[in-house]
């Protein structure tokens, strides 16, 4: 009998598997079936769909940087997608030019649309020892929590109850998610930093996918620095390029202080100049 349940509940894992696979894939089909993707007029033209065509015309005056997505589905297999941040275009600015598909294509495509292949290819600067102890503190707050209701139901809600259970089973969901957080906070710390070269900010980020955004110094128009209780105790800030693009921001998290105000003096250092003390 058991075994019977085992195989039943293995063919049903496995069949909404398979059900999901095919849905994906007749999806993508149905929106992505013969995507073009051209240049010209000043314009970035794409057109797609199976039953029904969606066209977007981008400006390429409005583009000011682009967004490359790896999700953790498509990296073992090399593809990733891409997105351009433009003003006043798509939801949020951001838009879709490229669905999963190899990912040196995506980062050919989009080093054509920004007209420089160096930021798809610059080695990101990491963020330090620090941060990584931050990403990994940010992840185990999951595991503190289960243990804290783990032993909270031991200690009070079994006695009410007048029933019993060792406590080890009831810490086991932390014992689980334990290393799962340990793996989460290396993703994330692997994903995060920054670079700038003479007319690009890049910016590395993602946990589970990892995500590479780029963004014309011409398109910042503004910094915020920020800093919580836990930053200031590490010496870390959240830096902000604010622009018009996309989703109106770029976003630098856990950057050392010193090497945050830096990065901005060296972006737009007109700007930045009477905030910096001499």
């Amino acid at each position: 009998m058991e075994v019977g349940i085992a195989a039943l509940v293995v063919a049903i894992v496995l069949g909404a598997v398979v059900a999901w696979l095919l849905i994906s894939i007749i999806g993508y089909v149905v929106q992505w079936f013969g995507l073009t993707l051209t240049r010209g007029q000043g314009s970035l033209h794409m057109s797609a769909g199976l039953l029904s065509t969606r066209s977007i015309s981008v400006e390429e005056k409005r583009v000011r940087g682009i967004e490359i997505v790896e999700p953790l589905l498509m990296r073992p297999v090399k593809g990733a997608e891409l997105a351009t941040l433009a003003t006043g275009v798509g939801e949020g600015g951001t838009t879709k030019i490229l669905p999963q598909c190899p990912t040196p294509v995506a980062a050919d495509v989009a080093g054509q649309v920004l007209g420089d292949h160096h930021p798809m290819r610059v080695l990101l600067t990491p963020h330090g020892p620090a941060a990584r102890r931050r990403r990994h503190v940010a992840q185990q707050w999951v595991t503190l929590f289960l243990a804290a209701a783990g032993v909270a139901i031991h200690q009070v809600v079994l006695p009410l109850n007048e029933t019993e259970a060792p406590l080890w089973w009831l810490l086991l969901p932390a014992a689980v998610w334990l290393p799962i957080a340990v793996v989460l906070a290396e993703l994330s710390y692997a994903h995060l930093g920054h670079a700038l070269s003479d007319d690009h900010l890049v910016a590395g980020h993602g946990v589970t996918a990892r995500k590479r955004t780029v963004l014309e110094i011409d398109g910042i128009i503004g910094w915020a620095v920020q800093q919580n209780i836990f930053q200031r105790r590490l010496g870390l800030v959240t830096l902000v390029a604010t622009t018009a693009a996309g989703d109106e921001h770029v976003t630098l998290t856990d950057v050392p202080e010193e090497r945050a105000v830096r990065l901005a003096a060296q972006a737009t250092r007109e700007s930045v100049r009477p905030f910096l003390v001499r």
